[in-house]
């Protein structure tokens, strides 16, 4: 058998498409095929040279996939009313220049002649409302997906029977539509005309429910049925039946097209009309007649208290099985009325408890996860989110937002937010007075009563050391939404006297932000020095330089190695508070001058590493840029070092000396970098002599920067 490896992608949702998966098997094609759940996967049966790949997939994950495995097309076979996605597989084979065949199920054809009572529907709003003036029971045969839309479109559940499949989702999806129990018909297809017109006739139906779904759908024998019974059926109508006749192709023309892709001719031979074997009722989820994916709704509660909850909050924690969240959350959501009584919570609010509790309990379909403020700010959903949706277990996550505390805050006080910087230190480490000093709005979330006395006592050290000037105003919001809610602008001092547990939130004013300098170039004179002999200093016209070559960002990892007193630190940090500094030092003499130096900004965010270098690297986090102003014999070691945390990492070194130099130029010929961009730079300054002012020359320093070389593809 000739092995052709793997060229084609098929997403077989629908009986056509196994069909192909098999045809392609047998003709030595091997094809990777995705189907959306555990059953399709079932349906679908092991098959030589093929992989098949279960749960469903986001246009980008498609696309990644495509442009991963270079696969030569892709053939898109799910159900003719998964509209959606279809335009996803369509638009990553676009975005990835990959031929793109759909297998389009033919149903137009199908339809009986004009004067049989058949009602045509574009939606199933339009059916709804079609329903609603026809009198007597109705047979829903559509499946549990769009159950919730019909009943409330026709309005009276009594009058309703359904035939779903026999899961327990789609039984608790007709109770939860008040379908009466006695009006439930739970069966797997395939369903024969006899057997549709027996349960017509049984139920005394006024008029028949179904999607146009072919002859591989049931949808000739449904039409028969109700022929037969003399009762009128609407149909909604494919949403590819107007589609231009180049958009679609047929069973045999999809074979013929990868006949010709493939070179395999056997691909083309003449079959059985697909989905003899398998015909049956319509699924309820995108052709698969399988379980459906788990909903978890992410519900933001706000400040947690009654009036701040949105009806959709209320109906998603309705809905749910079962609603986690946080001890305190869940506690605030029962004394609002959110949580009714026989409600299963739990007090879970992270994936590696979540997850396991869910599968515990596969009859469980809904799930809330109640989270304070807003799901978009300082929020766990995100990270519970991408541990779900990397679950083989396939699930739908959705958002709903809250008011968050900076909303309330700002409503309280009557001020803006949109041009405030949003900040929280509550379980992480931000540099809110380099942010403050910058900027002149920031909320911060302080968590507790310790986060707030923390955040006073450094505000009051900024003040005095002159970084902030004392017009700082200070809003201050506690326990918002809660009875003993307070709000208002408070002085420095009243800050510091406040000694309540609860959780607050503050906003801070600085009129003298606007002031604040954004490029390097602080004077010498701005440090604590000692003789340069003991503890050398990167002097201003060097230190501007090699901050420019190092070219920080937001979130810069930096190394200053030998920070000496700390001046190269002390202008990164200020130039880009977010950014995670490391100011590495062995002398003794020179930490103690770092670290006033690091106290005289309250630069509390750049961290000391009282060692030599590279042995004091080893537990730090891998760096993006590293500063080398002092490293004596040790240069080589170092950057082997960085290279191994971070093979991308872009390097700036000074020397003053010919033999670092040449030190520097051996070590990057011998390591994985790029092309050493070497810089000489000799400064003179003036100088008063008497009544005349002299130039005096600096010694001249060298400045030489490179990369990893995989550094080289990062745009700049």
């Amino acid at each position: 058998m000739r092995d052709f490896g793997t060229e084609i992608l098929l997403f077989a949702g629908t009986t056509e498409g196994r069909e192909l998966a098999d045809i392609l098997a047998g003709a030595g094609v091997r094809c990777t095929v995705s189907v959306a759940t555990e059953y399709g996967a079932q349906i679908l049966g092991p098959g030589d040279g093929r992989t098949v790949l279960k749960g469903r997939l986001t246009e980008e994950q498609m696309e990644f996939l495509i442009r991963e495995e270079a696969f030569t097309c892709v053939v898109d076979a799910t159900h003719p009313f998964a509209t959606q996605v279809s335009r996803q597989i369509k638009e990553a084979c676009t975005a990835t220049g990959t031929a793109y065949l759909r297998l389009a199920r033919e149903t137009a054809d199908t339809l009986p002649v004009s004067g049989f009572g058949i009602y045509e529907a574009a939606t199933i709003q339009e059916a709804a409302q079609i329903l609603r003036g026809i009198s007597g029971n109705l047979f829903l045969t559509t499946g549990s997906k769009d159950l919730p839309a019909l009943t409330e479109g026709i309005g009276d559940p009594e009058r309703i029977y359904v035939r779903v499949l026999p899961s327990v989702e789609s039984l608790k999806t007709c109770m939860e539509c008040g379908i009466p129990v006695n009006h439930l018909v739970a069966m797997q297809g395939p369903f024969t005309q006899e057997m549709n017109v027996a349960t017509l006739r049984q139920i005394d139906a006024g008029a028949i429910v179904t999607k146009e779904s072919g002859k591989v759908g049931g949808f000739d024998d449904k039409i028969a049925a109700a022929k037969e019974v003399g009762i009128p059926a609407v149909v909604i109508k494919n949403p590819e039946r107007d589609l231009p006749r180049e958009e679609k192709l047929s069973f045999d023309q999809t074979l013929q097209r990868l006949a010709k892709i493939t070179g395999v001719s056997a691909v083309a031979k003449e079959v059985q009309t697909p989905g003899a074997k398998h015909s049956g009722e319509e699924s309820q989820d995108d052709g698969e007649a399988g379980p459906r994916a788990r909903d978890y709704v992410m519900v933001a509660v706000g400040p947690g208290d009654e009036r701040h909850l949105t009806d959709a909050a209320r109906h998603a924690v309705d809905k749910a099985d079962i609603v986690f969240g946080a001890p305190s959350v869940l506690e605030r959501a029962k004394r609002s009325g959110l949580l009714g009584s026989g409600k299963r919570c739990e007090p879970y609010y992270k994936a590696a408890q979540v997850i396991p509790c869910m599968k515990a309990q596969p009859a469980y379909r809904h799930a809330a996860v109640l989270l304070s403020g807003d799901t978009g700010l300082y929020s766990g959903a995100a990270q519970l989110r991408k541990a779900l949706e990397a679950e083989e277990e396939p699930c739908r996550v959705s958002y709903l937002p809250g008011i968050s505390s900076v909303n309330a805050l700002a409503a309280a006080l009557q001020v803006t937010w949109e041009d405030a910087v949003i900040l929280s230190t509550h379980g992480r480490e931000r540099d809110v007075i380099g942010h403050l000093r910058r900027e002149p709005k920031v909320f911060l979330l302080v968590g507790g009563l310790q986060g707030l006395q923390d955040t006073a006592k450094r505000l009051r050290e900024a003040i005095d050391r002159g970084v902030l000037p004392p017009s700082i105003r200070i809003g201050c919001g506690y326990n918002l939404a809660a009875k003993e809610e307070e709000a208002g602008f408070v002085l420095l001092e009243h800050l510091e006297q406040m000694d309540r547990q609860g959780l607050y939130i503050l906003y801070l004013e600085n009129p003298a932000a606007v002031r604040s300098a954004v490029t390097p170039g602080m004077e010498d004179e701005a440090f604590q020095r000692a003789s340069q002999a003991v503890v050398p200093m990167t002097k201003e016209e060097v230190r501007v330089l090699a901050l420019s070559r190092l070219r920080l960002h937001r979130h810069t990892v930096l190394y200053d190695i030998g920070a000496g007193t700390g001046s190269v630190s002390v202008e990164a940090a200020r130039l880009c508070p977010d950014a995670q500094i490391y100011a590495v030092e062995k002398k003794p003499e020179a930490v103690e001058i770092l670290r006033e130096n690091l106290n005289r900004y309250c630069l509390h965010s750049v961290h000391v590493v009282e060692a030599a270098a590279p042995e004091g690297l080893g537990d730090l986090p891998a760096p993006t840029h590293v500063f080398i102003g002092g490293s004596g014999a040790a240069l080589p070691d170092i950057l082997r070092a960085v290279l191994g945390k971070n093979p991308r990492v872009r390097i700036v070194l000074t020397c003053v000396t010919l033999e670092t130099l040449a030190q520097a130029m051996q070590a990057a010929r011998e390591l994985p970098v790029t092309e050493p961009q070497v810089r000489q730079i000799a400064v003179s300054r003036a100088e008063t002599v008497g009544p005349y002012h002299m130039m005096k020359a600096q010694n001249p320093v060298y400045i030489i920067d490179f990369e990893g070389r995989a550094a080289s593809i990062i745009q700049r």
